[in-house]
């Protein structure tokens, strides 16, 4: 129902700004905002967890709660059944390497989700947000939550297929059990019964901070599934149309011979693009519905951004709801 930009200074400021815009129209109750302990909590009927941020002067990190602990402005570990089991900003899913300013952001927020964009620098750009899922099926459940970390190694930070990267509802093999998309979904067939939570991985040793095992989640991003071979498709010659690509998110379950993978539904809102003729920012019309488009992460082809980050023309399209 709302859309809001603008610029911002830093981590903290950027936060400051997005509790003011979730509590006033978009009707988000803030559980705790504390500018002081870089922390907040904020929930919404309909949604099925809280959603839990902390940050320092160069990363946002976000996770899921099923509850809020007390004192309420503690630690994500003392929260009760933290998605996470650790209170370190980098340890966990996060956006890296933003410490500002930014020359702009973008909130894009509609129901019962919230997509962030933000420019870190000019021309590069950073995703987190989170949401209720658009769920196939009758289990409990349903919110995802995504961040963005892109590796500045050497050997990674230019590459935009290196599997260190993890952005938005993307998939890969990377193994990573902390850094990659998250969802609430408990009572799945294949997962323990304590089970709260998938996560983007292939680690089945992974629990909760109450213990609880994680099961496996691979959302069909940018990165991997049919989603990257649809990518590669550019604007047709004949009416330069191009994809809006859906994004479907499935439970994996490893375990299983042969193993399995369940279809659990989309993310709302928001398509994976090819940005072959598009610039950052720029919107598109489709019948009534106007969507942005922003690059994964900064436009560039392979060879031409030594040591930058780059992602070809891999991106990502919000609807735009001004309503």
């Amino acid at each position: 129902m709302s859309y809001q930009t603008g610029t911002a200074t830093d981590p903290e400021n950027l936060m400051t700004q997005l509790n003011t815009f979730l509590t006033g129209t978009p009707g988000w109750t803030a559980d705790l905002f504390s500018a002081a302990n870089n922390r907040a909590i904020w929930s919404k009927a309909g949604v099925t967890a809280k959603l839990f941020a902390w940050w320092d002067a160069s990363n946002i990190a976000l996770s899921m709660i099923q509850d809020v602990g007390s004192p309420i402005d503690q630690s994500l570990t003392g929260q009760m059944g933290a998605e996470h089991a650790s209170d370190t900003v980098t340890a966990g899913r996060h956006c890296n390497a933003m410490p500002g300013a930014y020359p702009s952001y973008h909130f894009f927020e509609d129901d019962n989700y919230i997509h962030v964009v933000v420019e870190k620098d000019a021309g590069i750009y950073r995703h987190f947000g989170w949401g209720q899922l658009l769920k196939l099926g009758d289990w409990v459940g349903g919110m995802y939550v995504y961040g963005h970390y892109w590796d500045q190694s050497a050997t990674n930070i230019d590459n935009p297929t290196g599997i260190n990267h993890l952005v938005h509802l993307g998939g890969n093999n990377s193994n990573n059990a902390f850094r990659g998309c998250g969802l609430h979904a408990e009572g799945l067939p294949d997962n323990a019964a304590a089970t709260k939570y998938l996560r983007q991985t292939s680690n089945q040793t992974t629990d909760d901070n109450d213990g609880d095992r994680i099961g496996n989640m691979f959302p069909s991003g940018w990165q991997d599934g049919q989603n990257v071979h649809f990518m590669a498709l550019e604007q047709s010659a004949l009416n330069n149309y191009k994809p809006l690509i859906p994004i479907p998110v499935y439970q994996w379950h490893l375990g299983s011979a042969p193993a399995n993978a369940r279809l659990l539904g989309y993310a709302p809102d928001v398509r994976d693009i090819n940005l072959e003729g598009l610039q950052a920012g720029e919107e598109i019309t489709v019948a009534s519905d106007t969507w942005v488009v922003f690059p994964v992460t900064r436009k560039g082809n392979n060879g031409l951004a030594f040591n930058q980050e780059q992602s070809y023309n891999f991106g990502f399209a919000y609807k735009k709801v001004t309503t």
